[in-house]
């Protein structure tokens, strides 16, 4: 195989994953990927802001469910990324940050007179779930599995991974470097067993007062589509309200309200038998749910 650049590499490692959009702007630091990602089928999405550009990566899961990359440049380009990673830290939502970097000699640790060349590792830490450097073209598809792996473990969050300029521009020989398919070192996302899931409905079918909270995981399933489709073909016909509201935002896409029970507030609200928000379909009474949550109908003489 031909010697290619780091800017190749990563997109060949970053099309292994699946990932189809780039979110990001143009820079001398980060060209070499952009250059690249266009013979690997991946899209570069440019943005007016960087902030906006990880509320874009955000939006493509919640439609789609889709992980996307989103570039932060050196500097205050990085440092804006800060405002959308942190909310998708906060929503369980997977996104891979990737900042550039200037020359390795000039940073860790950055001089005052040092352009735009403030240690960027220290601020993602607290809002990510990992973050690493890579310093050598070689590391390039090692540090691209362990981000997708600790990106995905668990409850899913946004990864950071930083990369200096010297690394995407230098090149090596692309045989040499192993990338391995996903299933080859990353565990599988978690499942409800059948038996579980007998086990629930047959709680659901035996409750005096049930009620159904669906969150972010009703659109975290393997199968993003066909698992967004199920709350609306399980309780279309049932009494059962779903509380959908302000705990859990991102449900209330997975189900229509018009063809369900849906309680539109959140589940604090239920408790006490009020709602903040009125339901959107008219044929569902907010306070006759919310109240048929709390206690049986009384009886009629």
């Amino acid at each position: 195989m031909a010697e290619v650049n780091g800017g190749a590499l990563l997109a060949r490692c970053l099309a292994n994953e699946g990932v189809r959009f780039v979110f990001g702007l143009p820079s001398p630091e980060i060209d070499p990927l952009f250059a690249a990602l266009e013979e690997h089928g991946i899209r570069l999405v440019p943005f007016r802001h960087e902030s906006a550009g990880a509320h874009m990566a955000e939006g493509l899961y919640k439609t789609t469910g889709e992980v996307a990359v989103v570039i932060g440049n050196p500097g205050p380009g990085s440092a804006n990324l800060v405002g959308g990673v942190i909310t998708a830290r906060h929503e369980g939502v997977p996104m891979v940050a990737i900042t550039s970097q200037h020359r390795l000699g000039i940073v860790y640790p950055s001089l005052p007179s040092t352009f735009q060349g403030q240690d960027q590792l220290d601020v993602f830490k607290p809002v990510v779930k990992w973050g690493g450097p890579i310093f050598s073209w070689d590391r390039i598809p090692d540090v691209v599995r362990v981000a997708f792996r600790e990106m995905w473990t668990g409850r899913p969050g946004p990864v950071h991974i930083e990369l200096p300029a010297p690394v995407l521009y230098a090149t090596g020989d692309g045989s040499t470097v192993r990338v391995s398919p996903p299933k080859a070192y990353r565990a599988p996302l978690p499942e409800s067993s059948d038996a579980r899931i007998a086990e629930v409905a047959d709680l659901l079918a035996g409750a005096a007062r049930p009620l159904v909270i669906a969150g972010s995981g009703v659109g975290r399933g393997r199968d993003w589509r066909a698992a967004a489709s199920v709350p609306s073909a399980c309780f279309t016909s049932a009494t059962i309200p779903i509380a959908t509201g302000r705990v859990t935002p991102m449900c209330r896409g997975s189900m229509s309200i018009c063809t369900i029970r849906c309680v539109a507030g959140s589940p604090q609200y239920l408790s006490y038998g009020r709602s903040r928000l009125p339901s959107r379909d008219p044929r569902i009474s907010t306070t006759s749910a919310c109240r048929f949550a709390r206690s049986p109908p009384a009886p009629r003489p």
